[in-house]
């Protein structure tokens, strides 16, 4: 698989894709602001999302917007080595248990405690 990305780069911020560098900066001052009105006794900033009515945290966001966070993705595409054809990828969170570890260690032939407790259940 080949994976061709796009990268914007301004030669002042050559470590920036210039859209990070951007998401960035505006998180940095939405965090200005935000401490601003705390510090004022107004309540503190959130994002609304205009769709659902959601506030949304900010958790481990910098004060970015949803939008602006982990869209590298989105600037870059596969191709198959062999064929040439773009290939679609697909991201899939699974939560852990020991059975499927247990399937997944028989299937690839490995003890099933490189997966978790030793025996458990």
């Amino acid at each position: 698989m080949l994976r061709v990305e796009r990268r914007w780069v301004e030669n002042t911020l050559p470590d920036f894709e210039l859209l990070d560098a951007v998401a960035i900066a505006y998180g940095r001052l939405v965090e200005l602001l935000s401490d601003a009105h705390c510090q004022m006794g107004l309540e503190a900033m959130s994002t609304l999302d205009a769709s659902t009515g959601q506030r949304l945290d900010e958790g481990g966001r910098g004060g970015r917007l949803p939008c602006m966070v982990g869209h590298a993705d989105r600037r870059s595409l596969h191709f198959s080595l062999t064929t040439g054809e773009p290939v679609e990828l697909e991201q899939k969170r699974e939560k852990f248990d020991l059975k499927s570890a247990k399937q997944a260690a028989e299937r690839y032939e490995m003890k099933a405690g490189d997966f978790g407790p030793e025996g458990g259940e």
